[in-house]
């Protein structure tokens, strides 16, 4: 586990692929850090994908199965950031816990 802490937002995630997720209904992006590589990928995703991502027993299979070719479909490109370490959260904004 990378940290207790989340920035705002950030939910914590029962998966051995994903360690945390965020989504914004407004700009329409799941934000994922994978557990290896401590790597944040954006992906476009409707609240409907979201719910079913919610709900999939397996959210690394989900990732792979349906929201990564959503993605590709919607002309996505991966555009991995680190997750820093210290006072921020990966878009770079303060942490607010």
């Amino acid at each position: 586990m990378l940290s207790s802490v989340f920035p705002s937002g950030w939910q914590r995630c029962a998966s051995t692929a994903i360690e945390a997720y965020r989504f914004d209904a407004e700009s329409g992006v799941l934000q994922l850090l994978f557990v290896e590589g401590r790597m944040v990928y954006d992906y476009p995703c409707t609240p409907a994908l979201y719910e079913n991502f919610l709900r999939a027993s397996s959210k690394g299979r989900f990732v792979n199965e349906t929201l990564r070719p959503y993605a590709q479909l919607q002309g996505w490109s991966p555009r991995p950031r680190h997750w820093p370490r210290g006072g921020s959260g990966p878009d770079g904004r303060p942490w607010a816990p």
